[in-house]
């Protein structure tokens, strides 16, 4: 009669294991597809704020900044807690989910960190700023723009950098389309950032500033 105890004790433990990780699976899955939701969002978001801000159209990109944060705030949501962040820790199990949290974790940092200090830098090179209406140049409009285009540029590298350490490999196309596109978007900002941050240094004394 122990012996049949003892058995029936371990068989309902491992069925109490086995739906605490079903029930573990399921959460991780709904999770992981309302994080790739908020990212596909925010990728076309940050679409529009690059956009605006190549235009000089600094009041556009703010209120597309603040749908881009929310979104890139929502997928890291999604992807924090215990939970998540130890079936990202499961060798070969846990690659896409381990992809998912840290693409989730750079587009925040893109969302806070870079996003803003290049809308502040069209701010600052707006047609008004910059003295189109009146028909003369303001310089000091590049000067005032340099310092955000710098940090922006210095928080693109990192993330781009973070972002192309991403293991992909074995994860799902979805995860791998995520990560891909997060990455063109930052190649791309970047390349802009850096030539920005060139032509905002170089015009000034090109046009004669001291």
């Amino acid at each position: 009669m122990g012996r049949v105890t003892r058995r029936s004790r371990i068989l309902l433990l491992l069925l109490v294991v086995v739906a605490v990780l079903a029930v573990g699976a399921v959460w991780i899955i709904v999770k992981g597809q309302q994080a790739a939701t908020a990212l596909e969002s925010a990728r076309s978001g940050v679409a529009q704020v690059r956009a605006d801000v190549a235009d000089g159209r600094a009041a556009d990109a703010r209120q597309h900044l603040a749908i881009v944060q929310a979104d890139a705030t929502r997928a890291a949501d999604a992807t924090s807690g215990p939970v998540f962040s130890i079936a990202a820790a499961i060798p070969v199990i846990g690659a896409t989910p381990a992809a998912v949290q840290d693409v989730s974790s750079a587009a925040e940092g893109l969302a806070y960190d870079a996003l803003p200090d290049l809308v502040n830098a069209a701010d600052s090179l707006s047609p008004e700023n910059l003295g189109a209406a009146r028909g003369q140049l303001n310089l000091d409009a590049f000067a005032s723009a340099t310092p955000s285009l710098e940090a922006a540029e210095q928080s693109l590298s990192v993330i781009t950098a973070d972002v192309a350490g991403i293991d992909t490999a074995g994860t799902p196309a979805k995860v791998q389309d995520a990560v891909g596109g997060l990455q063109t978007q930052l190649d791309d900002a970047l390349a802009e950032t850096q030539s920005a941050v060139r032509g905002a240094k170089l015009i000034p004394p090109m046009l004669g500033a001291d």
